[in-house]
C-alpha cells in the first residue's frame, strides 16, 4: 500500500496534519539556535524524532 503525500491546501490546514506540540517544539529549536541545524526524522509522514546540533564559533 502506497502512502500518498499530504500537502495542505492552505496555512491553517497544517495543523491537521502536524499536532500544535510537535510545531511547537520545532519552532522552539529553531529560536534556540544562532548557529547549527535543526533535522527532523519523518516515518510514515509523520514527525518521530528532531534533532539539534548547535554550533559555537570563536572570533
Amino acid at each position: 500500500m502506497e502512502s500518498k503525500p499530504r500537502s495542505p491546501k492552505d496555512p491553517k490546514d497544517v495543523e491537521e496534519l502536524i499536532p500544535q506540540d510537535k510545531l511547537q517544539k520545532v519552532l522552539e529549536y529553531i529560536l534556540d539556535i544562532k548557529f547549527g541545524s535543526v533535522t527532523l526524522v519523518i516515518h510514515d509522514g509523520e514527525i518521530v524524532q528532531m534533532e539539534k546540533l548547535e554550533k559555537i564559533r570563536f572570533k
